[in-house]
């Protein structure tokens, strides 16, 4: 129990990189949507490299370019999954500002786009088939 707060710390951190300025998803490139179901159907079909499905999360709205209000979301890294370094390696990227292996990207999303449904990948990511 001497290291119960250390472990309660390491629970609540959660370590976000941002998606590279100018690709899609960045602060300056953000994905296109039709309200908040738009968010959700493009969220819903991000897959990882091998097909898998991406856990996603909202994190808050900031303002963007052009007077904007963007929605920012936390986006899991399926590499963590594939990430072969001992777990101890692992829980130090929660403590670092720039992790190995980002845990989570965050990406931005502008909802105020009527009809528009992005079709382009997060980089690192792809658009899996409608159902």
């Amino acid at each position: 129990m001497k290291y119960a707060w250390l472990l309660l710390f390491l629970a609540s951190c959660q370590t976000y990189t941002d998606v590279r300025a100018g690709s899609k998803g960045s602060l300056e490139n953000p994905v296109l949507c039709d309200q908040p179901a738009g968010q959700r159907r493009y969220l819903n079909l991000l897959r990882g490299k091998e097909n898998e499905p991406v856990q996603y999360e909202y994190l808050d709205s900031v303002p963007g370019p052009q007077g904007r209000i963007l929605d920012r979301f936390a986006i899991e890294n399926p590499e963590r999954k594939k990430d072969k370094r001992s777990p101890i390696s692992k829980a130090l990227d929660y403590l670092r500002t720039d992790p190995e292996v980002p845990i989570y990207f965050r990406i931005y999303m502008d909802l105020y786009h009527p009809g528009k449904e992005d079709k382009e990948p997060v980089a690192g990511y792809k658009i899996g088939e409608s159902e």
